[in-house]
Formats: C-alpha cells, sequence, structure tokens
C-alpha cells in the first residue's frame, strides 16, 4: 500500500480554510472545502478524515466510520484517525472494534493522551472498570490537563466506591475547565454517592446553568433532590429531562422510580410506564424464533439479569435463594449490569453455572447472546432501579420473561410476561395497573436471608431510658410531609417519648437541619429526634438495641430496613396502603404473625403506637421472640422459598409449552 503523498499548495490551502471553518462551527462550509480537496485529490487521507469527523459531530456515525476508514486505507499509520474511528464504533455500540482503534492509535503514537483516555471510555463500557482507571491515569500522566479524563476518571471511582477519589478527580477537571457541564453533573453523582447531597445539588445546578438543555444534569439533580426530600422539586427537575429530551430512557426510569414515593394514584404511574413501553418498544426488534425444546418436565435454564448482585437489599434476597435451587430442576444463569464485585458476589457467582459481565454490550446484542445461551426463562431483578436493563426484554430473548424485586411498578413493557408477588403485594383489584401477568407465590414474595453477625437485640430500651423510643432507618427521601406529621402525632400522644432516625443522608448537617425544622413546625422540640448517619451493616444493626419500636415511612415502606428491624427484636408499626409498593410491609409484618400491626390509616397509626406504648411488658415478651418468630416463618425458608419459586418458573414453562405446541 503506498504512502500519502504530500498536499499540493493549493489544496493544503484548502485544508487550512476547511479546518478554520470548523474549528469555529461552520461545518457546511468546511464540508464544501474538504469535498473541492477530494475533487482534486480523491485519496487525501487528511481531507476524507475530517469529512469523518464532521460526520462524527452531526451523529452520522456510519457515515464517519466509512469515510475514516477510507483514509486509513490511504494513510495507515494516521493516528488521529483510528482514535476517532473508535469514537465512531463505539457511538454505534461496537465496542470491541472501539478498544481495538484506539489500541492501533496508541500503537503508533504511545504518548497519545487522547487515545489513552478514549480506551479507557471502551473499558469502561464494557464493565472494566479498573482497567479502564489505568487507561484515564496513563492519559493524564502524558496529559495533566486532559479535561475528559480527569472527569471520566472520576465516573470510573465512582462507580468503584471510591467516591472521595472521584471527586477530587472531578474538582481538578472543573477547575482547568470551569464551563465544562458534564464534569460539574458527574460530580453531582460523586458526592451524592459520598452522601453529600446538598453539594450535589449545587453540582448538578452548575451543570445546567452552563448548559440548560444537557439532560442528564436534569436527571442527576433530580437524584439529588429526591434524597434531601424535595420530592416535587425531583419531579419536576426529572421531566425537564425528559422535556429536553422525550426519549431518554433513563430520566422514565427514575421518573418511575420517583413515582414510588409520592402520593399519586396508579393510574398516573400506569400511564407513565406504559409510555416508557412504547418508548423501548420502537427501538427493539422483538426475537420471534426461540427453538428452546417444549419438554414440560425438561431441565430449565433461568437467566437473572441485575445490578445489584453484591451487598445490596436485592443480593441479601438472592442469597440464600440461589444456594436452596435443585441444580437437577434449574440451571441458574446472571448477567451483571455493574462492575462492583464483594464477598456476596463471590456467594452468589458460586450457585450459579454461568456468570457474565455484561456491561456496554448492546440491547441487540445481548438479546443476541440470552437467545443462543438457551434461556427458557429470563427475570428482570432491577425494575426501573439503578443498574436496570429494562429495554433488553423489549427485545424478548427468552421465551418466558419475569420481573421480580428490582420495583414495585409495572415494567410497562407488554413483552414482559409476568410479575412475581404475592396475595398481600398485589391483590387481584389491582392487577389492571400492571401490563404483566401476576404470578402469585405461597405466603411471601421475598425471602430474607439472615445477617452473619452475631448481635442480639439486648433489652427493651424504654426499661433503662424511661421513654419510648421510636426509629427509623430508611432512605429519608420516604419520609415525606406527610409521615413527618403523623409521627409528630405520634409523639406528642405518647409523653417523652423520642423518635430515632439513621440513614446516609443525615451526614449531612444541613439534612439534619432541615428534618429538624419539619418536625419543629410540627410542634416536635430538637431533644426529641435523635438522628445519625452511615454505619457498615453490624453497626447498623446493632443500633436497632436502641429503638422499642420501629416507625414505617408511607406510601414508601421498609423492604430490608422492616426484615432487619424484625431480626434485631424491633416490631415494625406500618400503615396499609393502596398499591404494591405500599403492601410491601403489609407482606412482612403478615408472613411473621403481626398483622395487628398495621395500621389502617395515619390516624389509626397513633391510636396503634399510644397502645403500644402503654403496654411495655408486651414488648418485652416480643422482643425476646421476634427474632426466632422470623427465623420460623415463611420469610425466612429458604428451602421453601426456593421450591415455591422453581414450581412458578415450572407452572410459567409448562404454560408456555402448553400454548406453543
Amino acid at each position: 500500500m503506498r504512502s500519502a503523498k504530500q498536499p499540493s499548495f493549493a489544496i493544503q490551502n484548502l485544508l487550512d480554510v476547511a479546518i478554520q471553518h470548523q474549528n469555529e462551527g461552520r461545518l457546511r462550509e468546511a464540508e464544501r472545502c474538504y469535498n473541492k480537496v477530494i475533487r482534486i485529490d480523491p485519496k487525501q487521507p487528511l481531507a476524507l478524515h475530517m469529512l469523518g469527523v464532521i460526520a462524527l459531530q452531526v451523529n452520522k456515525n456510519d457515515v464517519a466510520v466509512a469515510l475514516i476508514k477510507k483514509a486509513l486505507a490511504i494513510k495507515p499509520d494516521f493516528a488521529d484517525a483510528y482514535s476517532n474511528l473508535g469514537v465512531a464504533h463505539k457511538r454505534l455500540g461496537n465496542l470491541d472494534a472501539a478498544a481495538a482503534s484506539y489500541r492501533k492509535a496508541i500503537g503508533i503514537k504511545p504518548d497519545y493522551s487522547e487515545a489513552h483516555s478514549n480506551l479507557g471510555n471502551a473499558l469502561s463500557d464494557f464493565g472494566k472498570m479498573d482497567e479502564a482507571v489505568a487507561s484515564y491515569r496513563r492519559a493524564l500522566s502524558l496529559k495533566t490537563d486532559n479535561v475528559d479524563a480527569l472527569s471520566n476518571l472520576g465516573v470510573a471511582l465512582e462507580m468503584l466506591g471510591k467516591h472521595d477519589e472521584a471527586i477530587a478527580s472531578l474538582r481538578k477537571a472543573i477547575a482547568i475547565k470551569p464551563d465544562y457541564a458534564e464534569a460539574h453533573s458527574n460530580l453531582g453523582v460523586a458526592l451524592i454517592g459520598r452522601g453529600r447531597f446538598d453539594e450535589a445539588v449545587v453540582s448538578c445546578e452548575a451543570a445546567i446553568a452552563i448548559n440548560p438543555d444537557y439532560a442528564p444534569a436534569y436527571i442527576d439533580l433530580g437524584n439529588a433532590l429526591l434524597a434531601v426530600r424535595k420530592l416535587d422539586d425531583a419531579v419536576v427537575s426529572i421531566r425537564k429531562a425528559i422535556a429536553i429530551k422525550p426519549d431518554c430512557v433513563k430520566a422514565h426510569n427514575n421518573l418511575l422510580m420517583a413515582d414510588q414515593y409520592r402520593f399519586c394514584n396508579q393510574s398516573e404511574t400506569f400511564e407513565d410506564a406504559c409510555r416508557y413501553g412504547e418508548i423501548v418498544a420502537h427501538i427493539a426488534r422483538p426475537i420471534s424464533n426461540h427453538s428452546n425444546p417444549l419438554v414440560p418436565e425438561r431441565r430449565l435454564r433461568v437467566g437473572m439479569i441485575s445490578g445489584d448482585f453484591h451487598q445490596h437489599p436485592v443480593g441479601y434476597f438472592l442469597n440464600g435463594v440461589f444456594s436452596r435451587i435443585n441444580v437437577k430442576n434449574i440451571e441458574l444463569y446472571a448477567y451483571t449490569t455493574h462492575p462492583l464485585e464483594d464477598e456476596l458476589t463471590v456467594k452468589i457467582k458460586s450457585n450459579v453455572s454461568k456468570w457474565r459481565q455484561v456491561m456496554g454490550v448492546s440491547d441487540q446484542q445481548l438479546a443476541k447472546d440470552i437467545n443462543a445461551d438457551g434461556i427458557d426463562i429470563l427475570v428482570d431483578l432491577s425494575g426501573h432501579s439503578a443498574g436496570t436493563r429494562l429495554p433488553l426484554f423489549a427485545w424478548k430473548p427468552a421465551p418466558i420473561q419475569v420481573t421480580w424485586i428490582g420495583s414495585n411498578v409495572t415494567t410497562g413493557i407488554k413483552e414482559m410476561d409476568y410479575i412475581l408477588c404475592d396475595q398481600w403485594t398485589l391483590p387481584q383489584e389491582e392487577e389492571s395497573y400492571f401490563v404483566e401477568k401476576p404470578w402469585h407465590l405461597a405466603n411471601t414474595w421475598l425471602c430474607f436471608t439472615p445477617p452473619e453477625i452475631d448481635i442480639e437485640g439486648g433489652p427493651l430500651p424504654v426499661l433503662g431510658n424511661g421513654y419510648m423510643t421510636f426509629g427509623c432507618f430508611n432512605n429519608l427521601a420516604k419520609i415525606n410531609d406527610r409521615v413527618v406529621i403523623a409521627w409528630s402525632e405520634v409523639l406528642q400522644a405518647i409523653p417523652n417519648s423520642k423518635l430515632f432516625l439513621k440513614t446516609k443522608q443525615l451526614n449531612a448537617m444541613s439534612v439534619r437541619e432541615n428534618i429538624l425544622l419539619s418536625f419543629g413546625k410540627n410542634g416536635i422540640s430538637r431533644e426529641r429526634i435523635l438522628l445519625e448517619g452511615h454505619s457498615p451493616r453490624a453497626e447498623l444493626l446493632a443500633s436497632y438495641q436502641n429503638i422499642d419500636v420501629a416507625l414505617d415511612p408511607f406510601p414508601f415502606p421498609g423492604g430490608i430496613s422492616s426484615m432487619e428491624s424484625l431480626w434485631m427484636g424491633v416490631p415494625v408499626l406500618s400503615v396499609k396502603g393502596e398499591r404494591f409498593v405500599s403492601h410491601v410491609a403489609e407482606s412482612t409484618l403478615r408472613n411473621v404473625g403481626l398483622s395487628n400491626w398495621i395500621a389502617s390509616s395515619p390516624k389509626d397509626l397513633i391510636t396503634k403506637a399510644q397502645m403500644i406504648a402503654s403496654d411495655p411488658g408486651a414488648l418485652v415478651v416480643l422482643r425476646k421472640t421476634l427474632r426466632q418468630r422470623l427465623l420460623e416463618s415463611p420469610l425466612c425458608d429458604s428451602q421453601t422459598f426456593a421450591n415455591n419459586l422453581s414450581n412458578a418458573f415450572r407452572g410459567m414453562w409448562r404454560t408456555w409449552c402448553g400454548q406453543t405446541n
């Protein structure tokens, strides 16, 4: 292959003019100049490459690939062209090709900082975060002011849970380029991860001030506002993201998660979910040629997809169940959407036949891969929460698709066949708010794996304190204004009683002040509200020793927090709701024999709290026996639950075989 010749004076002059036009944003003028060059010399590599760059700038990525490849055929040692070819491949979802292109650029030019940074982006999308971090650091060793590398390094570090390092890297990027909207928004995410929510709000607002059309900043701002109990503002922010980018899947996911915290009716949430379903359906091309053998009683291959196969409520719920599945009947495959792995991940991995990291794999490709794996039943474990791959389900990679655990609203995706529930979480009169067909498991839809931490509940605190201590260790976003009013009335009805709140948002002094002011407006003095921030799980469990009775927020009650409270001998006083998310507490309490702890209304909550506080002797007995009651309940019977789950999958499969034959 011949080497590229030097351009003539006339061509060089045209190239210089074109580059100036391009640098100043006059893309049409630049394109005309480059095309003049091509007419004079069809094999001018720089002109072909720069036309490819213009194609990238206007999102014509296929065109960019074709043009840049032409340039490389003429000039194989063109490092810039390989780097931009990688950008085009990455946008098209061809991550392997993108990484290969970046590596070619680096091979030609080892000190090419931008190519190292771009390689880090591809590795990050693959979920190879440690390798991505190494690439970003190499880029920065070559060019310390590479702001893209600094920003993306911050994102990768945040994904690895290294919040402080992430914040430092993002602040460096902003110091170099103060008008870098994406870095401000990314900093907001990192600050949320560190529990510095007020600062996160400021960072996201700074991103929006710089670029009012940057939809991700409105999403991140919504998350930060939700965390500090500004629910209405959070929803407004998320809806702004949708107004800017109506097909933004993440924004719709976040809106549906926010709906669970709100006192909105089920019809509104159902409409939001159906709009989401229409968006993902528009993108997908469902697979119809499922070749799974139609043998009703054969061993089934069940795939589970989630970003929470680690120390997370979903991971805690799955741990004991996976180990009890009869491998002769069910073969488990796990598809993880998050790079984080810990000791719980190791346990989960040991109970699956195949473990696969699917970050960065496009929905289209992943659908093909899952179909090739011969998955009979594919289970979504994220719903609309972080790390979700719900749009994948619109591609219908498996003949049967099920949603479970992740979020407590409908997915809105018509290709989702079933939702796992129980008689309490999804009663018949509410089934019309789900596009999925409910599959009711016996007794409970969840199974609690007791923590491997040797901590006892201890004596009833009121006996030593002389006053009743209520408590809640839930996400502070659940403690809305109506909850504050109800709990304030509980405290007013029971003299000298106190409320102990503990959650990560309370690390921030401004958030503490806000919650104290909220209760103060309802007549509760500051000394009656005890506040603590985040603790490791062992310390969190030990903190239940300071609570007599746990109060459940509404309409979004506790899940894992209620189970942990019961484990520590602390009963939970909840309020009956009118939708799936609100019924979760009802299911938990009924399964442990505490149906009388479910108040029919906030007013009834006060009455029940007074009755409970008037009989500390009954609380002493309950505290001593509650852990054993929990262990003997369906909530902790992992073997029976695993059998029920397997039977559900078998029933779904038999139905499929009967309908398909």
